[in-house]
């Protein structure tokens, strides 16, 4: 006597199929299952898709699917089958696929073996992932950390990375080892307290603290570091905190400003070289001819009558106002220096 399937159940285990179709179809895994006395496997929806086949052609032999194995992979494929055939051992393999339209999809395979109850092979099962989307993030990822890798390793500006809480230093590009002397194995060896100054090693201190305190925030200053052969350089800082082998660090990028510091200082020496004459030119010179245009002015005052026919008071009286226009426009024109020499070092220093 033949027992008919109830109707609620056919449609329970038809929406369970369906949404087993969707949930593969939403996570991109596929699932198959080969029969070894027929030689077929029956391949899911998202299988087929993910091979670019339509989901009506889901009966395939082993040789079919060997043909979607790019050809670049094939070899190593085969080599993961004949090792679990051999030990009847589950397998886990990635792999290129092909499809017939040219387009390359990338999978990961699981596989394992059904046996009979007397222990004998009778098929093979399986899932394969589409982890296309995950290889080309992990591909765009890599581009951009060589990217970022070779910016740091060809920029001409000195740049290191040490590690915020041992200070030692982990990563360094050439324009560093030019700029201090050191090899890089030499360089890798210290941490970033040994090229410094010991008066500055608390500065170097608050810096690192304020830095763990701001997170993101780039930290620039003036300092002095030591090269390897002993000489001081004064270098312009920018820090900024990153994360560097899964360690909290500090990117570190230093111009050295020494020939620039030496020209600021030289136009300061000079600006107050300029200020002392000038000084000396509107008190210590002037003072006495200020003294005698008035004793000229109290000839004056005492002689009036007789003070037009003294040509030579006249006289001097012409010289004391040319020398003081001529002290007058020396002054000014010293000031215009200085203001010059001013903004030529604040243009430096921005």
């Amino acid at each position: 006597m033949l027992h008919s399937t109830p109707a609620y159940e056919v449609r329970s285990l038809e929406n369970f199929a369906h949404r087993h179709n969707q949930a593969q179809a939403l996570a991109h895994f596929g699932n198959w299952e080969l029969n070894f006395a027929t030689g077929l496997a029956h391949w899911s929806d998202e299988t087929c898709r993910i091979y670019g086949l339509n989901i009506e052609d889901d009966q395939h032999t082993f040789e079919f699917w060997k043909s979607f194995i790019h050809p670049d992979d094939l070899d190593c494929v085969l080599e993961e089958v004949a090792a679990a055939n051999a030990t009847m051992a589950d397998a886990d393999f990635r792999h290129r696929v092909l499809r017939k339209d040219g387009t390359i999809r990338h999978v990961h395979c699981l596989t394992n073996f059904e046996f009979d109850s007397t222990g004998k092979p009778v098929g093979v099962y399986g899932v394969v992932h589409d982890i296309t989307d995950s290889v080309k993030s992990l591909d765009r990822l890599e581009k951009s950390r060589k990217q970022y890798q070779d910016m740091f390793d060809f920029s001409p500006i000195p740049m290191w990375v040490s590690e915020l809480d041992s200070l030692r230093m982990v990563d360094v590009n050439q324009a560093a080892l030019d700029t201090y002397g050191y090899s890089r194995e030499e360089f890798l060896a210290l941490t970033a307290r040994d090229i410094r100054r010991p008066e500055e090693l608390s500065v170097l201190e608050n810096a690192i603290a304020k830095m763990k305190a701001l997170g993101d925030v780039p930290l620039d200053g003036i300092y002095r570091h030591t090269r390897k052969d002993g000489t001081i350089m004064v270098v312009e800082a920018r820090a900024r905190q990153i994360v560097f082998n899964k360690e909290p660090c500090a990117l570190i990028a230093a111009t050295d400003i020494t020939e620039r510091t030496k020209y600021i200082d030289t136009v300061e020496r000079q600006n107050q070289a300029l200020r002392d004459i000038t000084w000396m030119q509107s008190h210590v010179v002037r003072a006495p001819l200020a003294r005698m245009m008035t004793l000229v002015e109290l000839i004056g005052a005492e002689y009036p009558t007789q003070y037009p026919d003294m040509v030579y008071m006249q006289e001097l009286t012409a010289s004391g106002i040319e020398l003081d226009a001529v002290i007058r426009t020396i002054v000014e024109r010293t000031n215009e220096i200085t203001d010059g020499h001013k903004n030529c070092v604040d243009k430096s220093l921005g």
